[in-house]
Order: C-alpha cells, then sequence, then structure tokens
C-alpha cells in the first residue's frame, strides 16, 4: 500500500508540473515523451533503494555483531517450553480476545475490487474492438488497414486499424481523416493511451491518474493537429473538416479519435505562437524534482560500519534468537556510516595566446551529490592581467574579479598552455548578492558571475535600465554576455533598430540566438517592416536570412508574407529547387504550391520515376497524389501484369489506396475467376469480398456482383 501511496504522489506532481508550466508549450513530441518519461517514472522510481550516503533522510546505522559473552552452543538453546502436567490449571472458561476490525484489510479489498472492476471494463472495451475488427469490412491499405463502420459515430484508429464511415464525408475530408489517422497508427500513439489506461486501472483512486490520462490524449491530437500542418495541410480547410467530423457519438478510451470533445482547444492551439526554443529549459526542472523526490523517501540502504565493532551481550537463552536473525532495529548507533564514495572535482584548463588576449577554455567534470555539474567554455582575458606566464616548467598564476580569483596551475609551451585551475568565491561579492536579494550561490554558480566580469557596477548598471533579474537570469546573463558592456552595446543596436529596451528575459533570448538589430534592419529591408522581436528570433532560428531573401525574390518570390517565407527557410527552398522545378515544366508556382511541392518529396527525381512509370504530363497536383500513395514504377507494372493495362491516374490510385496487389487478386484466379475487370475488382476490394468468402458462399449461378450484394448486406 505503501508503494501505491508513493506511485500516486509522484504522478500528482508530474501532472501538477505539466498542468502548470508545460501545456501551453507547443513542443508536442516533446511533451510526449516527458509525459510518458513521467507516467513510467511514478511507477519504476518507488523501487529505487538510495545508499545512506546519498540519501537526505536521517539513516540508522547496523553494526555486526562480532563476539557474544554467551557460548555460541547457550545462544542456539532451544526456548524452554513447560511439560504439559506443569501447565496452570484453571477453573474458568478461558474465550478468544475479540479482534479489532481491521480498516486496512478493508481498505485494500476495496482496491482490489476497484481494480478487478476497471479491469473488466478495459478488457470488454478491447473484446468491442476486437469485434468490430473482424466483424467490419477491412481493406489493407499497406502500412494500415481500414475498417469500414456503419454507426454514426467518430473516425478513430487503434493499433494498425483506422475506423471510419466512408460513406459520410466528401473526397477531401476522407483524405484529410485518413492523414490524420494514419499519423497515429504510424507513431505508435495507441501504445501511449495503453499505458495510461493500465495506469488508470492501477491508481483508479487517484483523480491525477485519470486525469493524466486526458492529458496524454489531448497531447496526442495536438501533435497530430501540428504534423498535419507541417505536411502542408491548409489550416483553415483542416480546422473547417474538424468542425464537419464532429458528432455526438464518440469512441472509448482506448483509441485515438480524430474528433475530441476538446475540438475549440484543439484550433486555438494551432493557432497560437509556437514556443521558442528557449523555453526547453523548463523541461529539466523535471529532473531535479524527481531526483530530490527519490533522495528524500525511497528506502535507504543498510550501511554497516567496519571500523569498531559492536559487542553485545546475549540475550537470556530462554528467549535468544540466531545472531543472524536478529532485527536490524535492535541495533544502537551514535553516528551513522556513509558510505565511502569518492567525490571531487576535476577541473583542467587549456589556453592559447592571441595578440593582446589569453582565450582559455575551462572545463570541469563534478561528481559531489550535491553539487553535479560538466561544462567546457571560452573566456578570453587581457593578458597584462596574469603578469609572468610559466613557461618550460610547471608554475602558477591567478586573475582576481569582484565574485573572486581564479588561480591557475599548469605551463605554456610558445603561444599554447595547458594545467589545472581552482575558483575560491569572494565572501564580500557573496553578502552583496545575498544584501540585494540574490540569494546564495554556489561555488559553481559563482565562478559563472565571476567570467561574467559581474561585480557591484555590474548589478547598478542593471537597476539603472531598469532591470531586476532574478537568481537564474543573473547566471544567464553571466553565461551569455561576456560584460555589461556587451549588454549595453545590445540594447543600444535593438533600439536603433526600431525595437526599443526589450524586457530582461527577452534580450537574454535574443543574445541566444545571435540575433542583431542589424540582422532586423535587414528584414525590415527585405519587407518585413512589423515584425516583432519574438518574430525576429524565429526568423533567425529558421534561417531567414537577409541572402536567402533575395535569392527567393530573384527566383520570382518578392512578396512572400512573412510566415510562407519562413516555412519555404524551414523546408530548405533554395534557388536550386525553383530552377529544378521551372525545368520539370511548373512555373510560376505560388510559395504555398512550392512548398507542399517539396513536403512530398517532388523533384527531378521522382518525376522521372514517374514518367518511367508511364505518367507523362503530370500536374503538379497529380504528381503529389502519386507521391503521397506511393504510386511505383513496380507497382504499375505489377498492374500491367494483370492485365490493367491502360487505366487512367485515378484508377492507379484508388487501387493503391485500397490495396488492391497481385497476391490478392492470385486468390481470386485460383478459385476460377480470371480477367475480373477493374470496376468489379474495385467493388469486391472496398466491400471485403475476399476468395475465401466466395468459396464459403458459392452458389450455382452467382456472379461476382452477387456476392458484392451478400457483403454489402451482411447476409
Amino acid at each position: 500500500m505503501s508503494y501505491l501511496i508513493h506511485a500516486s504522489a509522484l504522478l500528482a506532481v508530474c501532472f501538477g508540473y505539466y498542468w502548470l508550466v508545460l501545456r501551453r508549450e507547443t513542443h508536442f513530441t516533446l511533451n510526449r515523451w516527458v509525459l510518458l518519461g513521467c507516467l513510467i517514472g511514478s511507477l519504476a522510481l518507488p523501487f529505487i533503494t538510495v545508499p545512506a550516503a546519498w540519501s537526505l533522510r536521517e539513516v540508522v546505522a547496523v553494526r555486526p555483531i562480532v563476539e557474544a559473552t554467551t557460548p555460541a552452543e547457550d545462544v542456539f538453546q532451544p526456548l524452554k517450553v513447560p511439560a504439559s502436567d506443569e501447565m496452570p490449571r484453571s477453573t474458568t472458561d478461558v474465550r478468544a480476545p475479540v479482534q479489532p476490525f481491521d480498516w486496512w484489510r478493508a481498505i485494500y479489498v476495496a482496491y482490489l475490487i476497484g481494480v478487478l472492476v476497471f479491469a473488466a471494463n478495459f478488457l470488454l472495451q478491447l473484446v468491442q474492438l476486437v469485434w468490430r475488427m473482424y466483424r467490419s469490412p477491412t481493406h489493407d491499405l499497406g502500412e494500415f488497414r481500414l475498417v469500414e463502420m456503419k454507426q454514426e459515430e467518430a473516425p478513430f484508429s487503434f493499433l494498425n486499424r483506422i475506423f471510419l464511415n466512408p460513406e459520410r464525408y466528401d473526397p477531401e475530408t476522407f483524405h484529410q481523416i485518413v492523414e490524420h489517422e494514419r499519423i497515429h497508427v504510424k507513431q505508435l500513439h495507441s501504445l501511449d493511451l495503453l499505458l495510461a489506461e493500465a495506469v488508470v486501472i492501477v491508481q483508479w483512486f487517484n483523480p491525477f491518474a485519470w486525469l493524466y490520462r486526458a492529458a496524454i490524449e489531448h497531447n496526442l491530437e495536438y501533435l497530430t493537429d501540428a504534423e498535419m500542418l507541417r505536411n502542408g495541410t491548409d489550416p483553415e480547410a483542416y480546422q473547417l473538416s474538424l468542425v464537419r467530423v464532429a458528432v455526438p457519438n464518440f469512441p472509448n478510451g482506448l483509441v485515438a479519435s480524430y474528433n475530441q470533445n476538446f475540438l475549440e482547444k484543439r484550433i486555438t492551439m494551432m493557432q497560437s505562437r509556437k514556443s521558442s526554443f528557449r523555453s526547453g529549459w523548463r523541461y529539466f526542472i523535471l529532473l531535479p524534482l524527481l531526483t530530490l523526490s527519490v533522495l528524500q523517501f525511497n528506502a535507504v540502504g543498510q550501511s554497516v560500519s567496519i571500523e569498531s565493532p559492536q559487542i553485545v551481550s546475549a540475550p537470556s537463552p530462554e528467549f535468544a534468537l540466531p545472531i543472524d536473525l536478529a532485527p536490524a532495529h535492535s541495533q544502537k548507533s551514535d553516528h551513522a556510516p556513509r558510505l565511502n564514495v569518492p567525490r571531487g572535482e576535476m577541473n583542467s584548463w587549456t589556453a592559447k595566446i592571441e595578440g593582446d588576449e589569453i582565450c582559455f577554455q575551462l572545463r570541469s567534470d563534478s561528481n559531489e551529490p550535491e553539487n553535479r555539474h560538466n561544462y567546457s567554455m571560452t573566456r578570453c582575458f587581457d593578458a597584462d592581467r596574469f603578469g609572468t606566464l610559466p613557461r618550460g616548467s610547471m608554475g602558477t598564476f591567478s586573475l582576481t574579479r569582484a565574485a573572486g580569483t581564479l588561480n591557475f596551475k599548469g605551463l605554456f609551451d610558445d603561444n599554447d598552455g595547458l594545467g589545472s585551475f581552482t575558483f575560491a568565491p569572494s565572501p564580500t561579492f557573496a553578502g552583496k548578492l545575498e544584501q540585494e536579494g540574490y540569494g546564495t550561490y554556489s561555488d559553481h554558480e559563482t565562478l559563472l558571475l565571476f567570467l561574467g566580469n559581474m561585480d557591484e557596477g555590474y548589478l547598478s548598471f542593471l537597476a539603472e535600465q531598469g532591470y531586476k533579474p532574478s537568481h537564474q537570469q543573473l547566471i544567464e546573463l553571466s553565461i551569455f554576455f561576456d560584460d555589461r558592456q556587451e549588454i549595453s552595446e545590445r540594447i543600444t543596436d535593438l533600439s536603433d533598430a526600431g525595437f526599443g529596451k526589450p524586457e530582461l528575459q527577452k534580450l537574454i533570448e535574443l543574445q541566444i540566438h545571435g540575433v542583431t538589430g542589424q540582422y532586423a534592419k535587414e528584414l525590415s529591408k527585405a519587407g518585413y517592416k512589423d515584425l516583432d522581436l519574438q518574430d525576429v528570433i524565429e526568423a533567425k532560428i529558421h534561417g531567414l536570412s537577409a541572402s536567402f531573401l533575395a535569392t527567393i525574390a530573384e527566383s520570382g518570390y518578392s512578396n512572400v508574407d512573412f510566415d510562407r517565407a519562413k516555412s519555404m527557410a524551414i523546408h530548405g527552398i533554395d534557388e536550386d529547387y525553383i530552377r529544378e522545378m521551372n525545368r520539370l515544366g511548373y512555373t510560376d508556382l505560388s510559395a504555398k504550391d512550392i512548398v507542399n511541392a517539396k513536403i512530398h518529396g517532388i523533384d527531378a527525381a521522382k518525376i522521372a520515376e514517374l514518367r518511367q512509370a508511364g505518367f507523362e504530363d503530370l500536374s503538379l497536383e497529380e504528381a503529389k497524389k502519386l507521391s503521397i500513395h506511393g504510386i511505383t514504377p513496380r507497382y504499375v507494372a505489377e498492374l500491367k501484369a494483370m492485365g490493367y493495362e491502360d487505366l487512367p491516374l485515378d484508377d492507379f490510385l484508388q487501387a493503391k489506396i485500397h490495396g488492391i496487389t497481385p497476391g490478392w487478386v492470385a486468390e481470386f484466379n485460383d478459385i476460377g475467376y480470371a480477367d475480373i475487370p477493374f470496376r468489379t475488382l474495385m467493388q469486391l476490394r472496398i466491400h471485403g469480398v475476399s476468395a475465401s468468402f466466395i468459396e464459403e458462399r458459392r452458389r450455382e449461378g452467382y456472379e461476382l456482383k452477387d456476392y458484392v450484394k451478400l457483403k454489402m448486406h451482411g447476409l
């Protein structure tokens, strides 16, 4: 029971963090793995036994019993039990005492009943799905199977099967439904839902387990929607299809559904601004939180002290236990021993003298349980700050700043040097930081402040600029800016570009991505004059450079809106690709069309392959359809070998979509049906009429179309 409480608490913490911090992030793939990782972690982490040296709990040490004052043969002496004739006699009727009601046992029984009920519900849903799989007409479409439904319910997928009623939708909506559910199938979303369902069964009493399952379902839909748009689907048409599909009858909780009752949230999420790369730091906080919970609440491995064994007296022989069965809690120790885990920090440096500067690369590896870190960073300093450098033999030198002193040990050979270093923080500066409200910093964090040349003047400068950095932001400023002079120059640079003074976190993000005022001016000169700083950051991240914009402008795309230009950069639409499309005869394409063409793999090689298959003078839309559905020369040759030589392009597409293969056609040849007309063949495939179905119901005088009618009407 303690395990269930521990696992439930971890799941609640994970859900709370996701709901408060990560829910609105658009890193949907990362959210998926975080949700799954936390789900598995909440079940697995309580099993971990923490070494005593690492645990934050107070540990009672066990010392081995190495000597006893009573001889061993006495210690193992059995209990003395009086003979029956020596037993005291009583003249009264002795009754067994009434046992108190065992509440814990009642709770345990109630829990097991709940598990059985929810497990039965799970199995019932699973049986219903399997029944429908084998009861409904099914079409093999290669990477998935399409199951036709007659009920008025929303389409959904489970494992490698897509369930929908094709009669309810127009071709465009039907295609989008299939593409949406195909993503669910391809990315194995059913496994996420099955795992979440299993946790709900085990933790049915935990409201956070139910909320967690809903969070997984919702994120999978957000992820699939984002993938649809990334593949070139028109957002407005796609959102309209979501509304068209909306019906009141929803599938069960084991499946990934095209339509969910949080439709408005999905559309809102599609229209929201994409999360920046910089927001990724929010995901890494979960790891130390879970680690802290393990160190604080998990079971602690008992450690045995061998330095000073404890000598105890054996108990009275009548009540003696074997020594190796003595309970651990019977031993007492004033000082709990600690495991002898090697600890320490290995700090090394290499350097190169470049003119008047020395550029150091500092590396640090620490296995201290309370301060683990690994880093490598480069900083350049004026050479005259160090005085005489050790050459030819080991020596020491140092650099002192407000935050502390960096002590180097090593040597230089010509312009190259190497060695080790230590850092001594300044107590005065540490006191100043605490006085200013920044709290306390570890030695490692103070070193970062040192490298950023943080001093009282730096803090005053930030205050003058109207910035009130947090504890973490002060560290980030030290990491990403060399000094306060660089901050001042960046603020001036952005102000000159028309953005004014950015708020502090945005200033840090701009520095991380290398966004300068000059870059913003280049975008403005290219026609993008009303961009905010977030737009500029996204443009920089996706490689929307001035040279790229000039190149596509020269190729005919001079008036492309910002989002479309960004999409062109993301998908690698360059001058060579535009020329290649022009040579293929696809000229005057819109930016949207050429992006969709690149997404679906339309290039010279693909067109040559399609022409080899016999498709000449293809429109771009036709080429995309053939590419999307995997029409290859081999498949076309297979159909022609079966006698279907003069099919129009749409028939080839329908044949591939519905899974018409030589092996399937050969089954009809084996039972006497050869040279089946293509239209009849399609009817057989669409309605799930197989050779075995005909064999089981063969009647004299029946034609193939009669078996189609039998199947359609369920006879």
